[in-house]
């Protein structure tokens, strides 16, 4: 699928992340759409402490790909499972399930956990931001790649931002 995919925009943010990592001292970044993890490893290897990375994205599949990845890069995370409470209006969170403790990676805290923009965004400004610092907290700064190729989706990731 296209979370496994690794597309051009998100060389350019690793990229990014590698040539400028004191722009993310000290901040708490969400990436949306991070796929197989790329930045993830870019931001726990490159970027300063203290940082705070929370890495996102839909599927299962892809989220359990990007823990391969992220391991194999020698990447520590925790990994946190949003239920699936939030459609009945009841934005309930557990903690990581994946045995490693939420540590210092190279600079950075890594999260790896789902994000559906979509059920996020259901309703109104107010109950999206609500939704939002529920599942992943206040954030400083979110960054994206190659996650517009379906317009449907379109609306609903503009509404996480």
């Amino acid at each position: 699928g296209t979370g496994s995919t690794l597309w051009g925009a998100g060389f350019f943010l690793f990229d990014l992340i590698a040539r400028l990592p004191h722009l993310f001292a000290g901040k708490r970044v969400l990436e949306m759409g991070a796929g197989a993890g790329m930045t993830g490893v870019a931001f726990a290897r490159m970027c300063p402490a203290p940082l705070e990375v929370i890495l996102t994205d839909h599927t299962e599949a892809v989220l359990d790909l990007m823990a391969d990845n992220l391991r194999e890069n020698g990447v520590r995370f925790a990994r946190d499972q949003v239920l699936d409470t939030i459609a009945d209006g009841h934005d309930t969170l557990a903690d990581g399930q994946d045995g490693l403790d939420t540590e210092k990676a190279g600079g950075a805290v890594v999260r790896v956990m789902p994000l559906d923009w979509e059920l996020v965004t259901d309703g109104g400004p107010e109950a999206t931001r609500s939704r939002l610092e529920t599942i992943c907290g206040r954030v400083d700064i979110v960054v994206a790649a190659d996650i517009s190729y379906d317009p449907v989706i379109i609306g609903p990731s503009l509404k996480v931002v």
